[in-house]
């Protein structure tokens, strides 16, 4: 097993999160985020259940990642990035991408929701490679 900053990991997951109470606040994607998934803002209250589970996949995200970095021998800010960038598009735009068109859904709701793990696999690529 490749060694992992634990460190690192807590404040990629704790980061991941902030991005996501950002990317989906109503100022920036949120609006037009309910929109596409056809709800009203007054029906998004995320429960505690839903915050404790998004965290744990935070949590699991940043490990499995820090793995990555740790296999590859990232150490540059730039190949940090460029990993976060070719995790982000084999690995969530490709299927997000695929699944929105068997599903019929509007590409914008695909370029949100797939955006928000790019703007985390770069945080992350930048984080675990600087961060030793």
């Amino acid at each position: 097993m490749p060694s992992v900053n634990i460190f690192a990991v807590v404040v990629a997951a704790v980061l991941s999160m902030v991005t996501g109470f950002i990317w989906y606040s109503m100022p920036v994607f949120g609006t037009m985020w309910v929109k596409l998934i056809g709800k009203k803002a007054e029906d998004m209250n995320g429960s505690s259940m839903s915050y404790a589970m998004t965290s744990v996949g935070a949590i699991v995200s940043a490990v499995v990642f820090a793995m990555f970095v740790s296999y590859l021998g990232v150490s540059t800010l730039v190949d940090g990035l460029a990993l976060g960038a070719l995790v982000w598009v084999g690995f969530t735009f490709v299927p997000f991408f695929t699944n929105g068109i068997f599903e019929n859904k509007n590409f914008k709701l695909v370029l949100i929701d797939s955006g928000y793990f790019l703007a985390n696999f770069l945080m992350m690529g930048v984080l675990f490679a600087l961060w030793k």
